[in-house]
């Protein structure tokens, strides 16, 4: 199951970027589980149930974490590609409610002014959390990249409603 695309859009996360080349792309957070030394019964068991479900077991383990893998690559992707049909950076479409519903949620909107630097924003969260939580052992730390996980899916939970294309 080799997937050469798994880095184009997680290239920013340092977990991502640690995996071999033929790890499980759909089991990010598990790294550690090499794929390709599962036992067959097990190989067998993860395909019946992506196909049944459409993603394993494996997916649950650290969900906090899936999620903000599954976010991040969508939030790149949707800003590479939909940025060709959609102006992200149109400052117009603002209303002083998603402003201060922004504010209220930690976002300086005299920084992060238009829809692509708040996704952008998002982004800068979730790669600061990957790598704090990636590279460390202190406990303390793992709680600081979980509240800024927290704080970045906060804000997409502003702008949800700005993520079309």
């Amino acid at each position: 199951m080799r997937n050469p695309n798994v880095n184009k859009y997680n290239k920013g996360l340092y977990s991502v970027r640690t995996l071999k080349p033929d790890a499980d792309p759909v089991c990010l957070p598990n790294a550690k589980t090499d794929y390709l030394k599962m036992s067959k019964k097990r190989r067998a068991q993860l395909e019946s149930q992506k196909r049944r479900f459409g993603f394993t077991d494996t997916e649950t383990w650290e969900l906090d974490y899936t999620a903000s893998v599954w976010l991040y690559s969508h939030i790149k992707m949707m800003l590479d590609i939909g940025g060709k049909i959609v102006n992200y950076e149109w400052e117009g479409g603002w209303s002083d409610d998603l402003r201060k519903d922004l504010q209220d949620v930690g976002v300086d909107t005299e920084i992060y002014h238009n829809d692509k630097l708040v996704f952008g924003y998002i982004c800068e969260l979730l790669e600061k959390a990957d790598k704090m939580f990636a590279t460390s052992a202190d406990i303390q730390e793992d709680v600081t990249a979980t509240e800024l996980r927290v704080k970045a899916f906060k804000i997409f939970a502003v702008m949800l409603p700005r993520a079309w294309w």
